[in-house]
């Protein structure tokens, strides 16, 4: 059988007596040190996989330090931008977290020579001898890495370890809140659009909507905000909660499983670390004070919190639906006060996420990962990882339409995935939004 074996550099003696064994059972190997490895896409690389009837990749502490996905990438490269899977595998010299496979590669077949490696060659060579005669076997059990049907039960597994660890916390978006009846952004600026219409209207007969309007003032909704935070001046942030509230109480089977895993576990006391929420909302706190956790929403530099109340950190402002708004709230809503936040390098807020993403686990839930200063923040505590480890999760659905086809979905998919993973998460997909807080009671077990 032809083989060709792509490694790194620093795994050189240990492939070389891989070549050995496999060579001693008859096989005929290639090594990537044995092609020219000076061109982009090496043509020699292309002639040998092409004749190869099975194709080894090493992965081992060197390539696990650098960046996976780059590692994937240009194997990729070299053989065109696709493979043959049936004949790809996965040799490993050392211990692996599957965790930190790319999802592109996550189906192929791993082979563990990390312990007991001279035996455990042996039994792939076999393995590989009986694949020549045509015999159609799978490799042994015994060589292989164990590793879950689906990448999202390990991520799960990972949560579950910090949550009982205490050190898990979740980061809320809109889309946790929307679930439950309060508006998307742009229904939000439409309400309060039409408030301001009704407002200057006074003495028109037929007064414009906002939705007319808006189809005609094709301005950026965070542009168009600043605007209507001018007009309605000292009363800004009442018109802003009665927009949000007017779609009635409001909860959803997402803030209740929130809601759960905050709740500290009669039989060993486990809970959230804490919660960061992009939301002008008090969702979360309502449903809090059902179950009765104690719980203390932040939302400046001056409020404190008890050690046994969870700290609910309200990063762009806190609007609770009753009570008197706090003079000092501060909300992010116009361009001018999202500035504000981005070019503050010691705003609170800011700080308290650098604390989060890079002390903690945290799960993202209801957010697209667009917004710039979380993206920078991402960053920057990504590149202070020293071990290069992604140890947030972010859950997201799944985009699959008729309207496009399968290829151009799993690209995209691809690529929010190394978007995602390169800003140090890991991404569970799923289905439908109701699996989302499915997702959660399973870290809750």
């Amino acid at each position: 059988m032809n083989i060709f074996i792509e490694y790194g550099h620093k795994d050189e003696a240990r492939v070389d007596q891989v070549a050995e064994k496999l060579q001693a059972f008859g096989h005929t190997v290639f090594k990537v040190s044995d092609v020219n490895p000076d061109e982009e896409t090496p043509s020699e690389i292309l002639d040998v996989y092409e004749k190869a009837e099975m194709v080894l990749l090493v992965l081992s502490a060197e390539t696990m330090h650098m960046n996976t996905k780059e590692v994937w990438l240009t194997y990729l490269n070299y053989f065109g931008g696709t493979f043959d899977s049936r004949k790809l595998y996965v040799l490993t010299f050392d211990k692996i977290d599957m965790s930190e496979i790319p999802p592109m590669m996550f189906s192929n077949v791993y082979i563990d020579l990390s312990e007991n490696f001279d035996k455990q060659l042996e039994t792939f060579a076999k393995f590989a001898s009986k694949l020549e005669s045509g015999e159609q076997a799978s490799p042994p059990p015994e060589i292989l890495i164990k590793r879950p049907d689906n990448i999202n039960d390990l991520y799960i597994e990972n949560l579950q370890d910090a949550f009982h660890d205490g050190a898990l916390s979740l980061v809320c978006g809109a889309g946790v809140s929307v679930s439950a009846g309060i508006p998307t952004w742009n229904n939000l600026i439409e309400d309060l659009l039409d408030r301001m219409i009704s407002q200057l209207a006074l003495n028109i007969e037929n007064p414009i909507k906002a939705s007319d309007f808006l189809s005609y003032y094709n301005q950026s909704p965070i542009i168009l905000g600043k605007s209507l935070k001018n007009h309605f001046g000292s009363f800004f942030n009442e018109e802003l909660r009665a927009a949000l509230y007017k779609g009635g109480n409001g909860t959803c089977d997402l803030i209740r499983e929130i809601a759960m895993l905050s709740k500290p576990s009669r039989r060993n006391g486990c809970s959230l670390d804490s919660i960061i929420t992009f939301n002008f909302d008090g969702l979360i706190e309502e449903e809090l004070q059902k179950l009765r956790v104690d719980f203390k929403p932040i939302y400046n530099d001056g409020v404190r919190f008890n050690p046994n109340e969870l700290p609910i950190y309200h990063v762009h402002g806190y609007l609770p639906r009753t009570g008197e708004i706090p003079e000092d709230t501060e909300l992010v809503f116009s361009e001018d006060s999202y500035h504000n936040k981005t070019m503050d390098v010691y705003s609170w807020s800011n700080i308290i996420q650098l604390i989060k993403y890079s002390q903690n686990t945290c799960l993202f839930l209801g957010l697209s990962l667009t917004d710039p200063n979380l993206r920078r923040l991402l960053d920057v505590s990504n590149r202070k990882n020293i071990n290069h480890e992604k140890k947030h999760y972010l859950i997201m659905k799944d985009k699959n339409s008729a309207d496009i086809s399968g290829e151009v979905f799993e690209i995209s998919k691809n690529l929010e995935t190394q978007d995602f993973n390169e800003l140090g998460l890991n991404v569970l997909w799923v289905e439908e939004y109701q699996d989302i807080p499915k997702l959660l009671g399973k870290i809750r077990e």
